[in-house]
């Protein structure tokens, strides 16, 4: 099972209790939000420091946060497409997702991984598991497969039906 921390870069608090729970050996994967201007190549240095213990991924994001984007002319991240969840979950759920600028998000995304961390994602994810819905997670699955095999990250996949959540006694 792999226990993995979300939304590193969002916020001091968060980032600080991410980086004592890799040091206390209680999470094996960290998702990062490298699209804000917050996770930054210095802040993402903490966690690369701990990088054997660990796997460091993409937390693609595809909605603004009211935060500062790392996004500027020498970037090669784009600006998120939505504003809020409720608005790519409309457009997962009316098929109004548009494949080619959902796959230039996570390609963008990647790359600026790259750049801000100066190494591959182990996987990659969706910040509020926006990857696991229609339209954004076949971009996502077109996108990796363009990869080369030996460097593909696996995709992170949190989803359960339903009937096993109520079984689990989960909130859906």
């Amino acid at each position: 099972m792999i226990l993995c921390a979300d939304d590193y870069g969002l916020r001091d608090d968060i980032d600080d209790a991410i980086l004592e729970l890799v040091d206390c050996g209680r999470l094996t994967a960290v998702s990062c939000m490298v699209v804000f201007e917050r996770c930054s190549a210095t802040r993402l240095a903490e966690l690369l420091k701990r990088q054997a213990n660990v796997d460091i991924g993409l937390h693609f994001c595809l909605t603004n946060e009211n935060l500062p984007l790392s996004v500027s002319s020498t970037s090669p991240a784009l600006p998120p497409l939505y504003d809020s969840f409720s608005a790519v979950l409309r457009g997962a759920l009316l098929g109004g997702q548009k494949a080619r600028e959902l796959h230039r998000q996570v390609q963008s995304q990647y790359e600026f991984f790259l750049q801000k961390c100066g190494k591959r994602p182990d996987y990659i994810d969706g910040h509020l598991h926006v990857h696991q819905l229609p339209g954004v997670r076949e971009a996502l699955v077109d996108f990796v497969a363009t990869l080369p095999s030996e460097c593909r990250p696996y995709i992170r996949n949190t989803r359960a039906s339903l009937r096993e959540l109520r079984g689990r006694r989960l909130p859906w």
